[in-house]
């Protein structure tokens, strides 16, 4: 489904309508979400707060990447999508050191 339509006008791309991972972050340092891979992918974060925040191409090359300061604790819904409307295969990432430039 188009990420625009679905989740906020300012996200970009085709996303699922369920999300790709449930992440249960209890960290208390920064968080990197990023995907890595030849596709041109995007990221639509429903962070813990119950905020939308979505990117494409914040990390390397064309690839999603958004980061989050301290105390970022909570449940975040993590839906990987494509710029375009065709499937493609990428990793997501998910690191306390730094995001993938």
């Amino acid at each position: 489904m188009s990420a625009s339509s679905a989740i906020a006008s300012d996200c970009r791309g085709y996303v699922s309508s369920n999300p790709t991972v449930e992440l249960n972050y209890n960290g208390s340092g920064n968080l990197y979400i990023y995907t890595s891979g030849s596709a041109d992918t995007v990221l639509a974060i429903n962070r813990p707060d119950g905020s939308w925040v979505c990117d494409d191409d914040g990390a390397a090359g064309t690839n999603a990447g958004l980061s989050f300061g301290g105390n970022s604790a909570g449940i975040y819904d993590i839906y990987v999508g494509t710029y375009g409307s065709s499937r493609t295969q990428t990793t997501l990432n998910v690191s306390e050191i730094s995001l993938d430039r």
